[in-house]
């Protein structure tokens, strides 16, 4: 009888031994595949989102660059260089007000306006007549035109997102230089367009299952929003975080990272847009 006893207890321990060694093992593996699962998952998010950035990156880039080949012709046409030549001669600079004139139509009512100016950014010709005889900058600002102009690739200058100084409306703002025929510069086509129709489109894109997506254009150039979700934002100063956030595009270009703002939690995907200097 003992001796059963006694292999009654050793079956016991066993069974125990065996048990725990199974629930040890069971929880091993499922620690495993849960991480297993988070990490796959935060990687098809990183992947997911990093797609929705790039998509709307390349679509920026288009928009903007296709702008600048716009002004960049128009500071190409030789009426411009003659007014710029000749500004007082009456003919010439009529001449240049109905280039510029027929030169916007083909955009209907997307640009807010288009002007030629010295390089005292001195207003020449406007197709918003009242800004004729203004100044598109003053004091520093006017010297700061002139050495964005010269520096910028085809001399065609993206200031970014501001408020125009013909109608005070939110534009994005392009100067392009007309130059002689021994390059040196004379003068600026300038003007703005509107960017509803951007942000309209950006917005329209598939979000791709993440429909609570808020999307931001961060000007580098300018230190201000190309656009934001709250359209009061829209050109107004960036704020310290988004200093952050172009810090590591500027170094990595494009990522994924954990961002809180106001105590939320959020996943945030960045990309650099080099030839327009903006981050989305």
């Amino acid at each position: 009888m003992g001796k059963i006893f006694k292999n009654m207890k050793m079956g016991v321990k066993i069974s125990l031994t065996v048990s725990l060694i199974l629930i040890l093992s069971l929880g091993s593996v499922m620690m495993v595949t849960l991480n297993t699962v988070q990490t796959n998952t935060k990687n098809d998010t990183a992947n997911r989102l990093g797609e929705l950035a790039n998509a709307r990156a390349t679509y920026v880039a288009e928009y903007f660059n296709e702008f600048e080949r716009y002004f960049g012709s128009a500071a190409k046409l030789p009426v411009f260089k003659e007014a710029l030549e000749n500004p007082d001669d009456p003919e010439k600079i009529q001449a240049a007000q109905s280039a510029l004139e027929g030169y916007i139509q083909g955009r209907g009512d997307t640009m807010e306006g288009l002007f030629l100016a010295d390089l005292d950014t001195k207003i020449l010709c406007h197709t918003v007549k009242d800004a004729i005889g203004g100044y598109t900058a003053t004091g520093d600002a006017v010297q700061e035109r002139k050495e964005s102009v010269e520096s910028a690739e085809n001399m065609i200058y993206l200031r970014g997102v501001v408020a125009s100084t013909a109608t005070g409306d939110l534009v994005a703002s392009v100067y392009a230089g007309v130059c002689d025929d021994n390059g040196n510069l004379l003068g600026y086509v300038g003007g703005g367009t509107y960017i509803n129709e951007l942000k309209e489109a950006i917005y329209g894109m598939d979000l791709n299952g993440y429909n609570d997506t808020q999307i931001y254009v961060l000007n580098v150039s300018n230190n201000n929003y190309t656009f934001s979700p709250n359209d009061e934002e829209d050109g107004t100063e960036l704020n310290e975080n988004d200093a952050l956030i172009i810090a590591d595009a500027l170094a990595n270009n494009s990522g994924v990272v954990a961002y809180t703002a106001n105590g939320v939690a959020y996943d945030l995907a960045y990309e650099y847009i080099p030839s327009v200097n903006m981050v989305l």
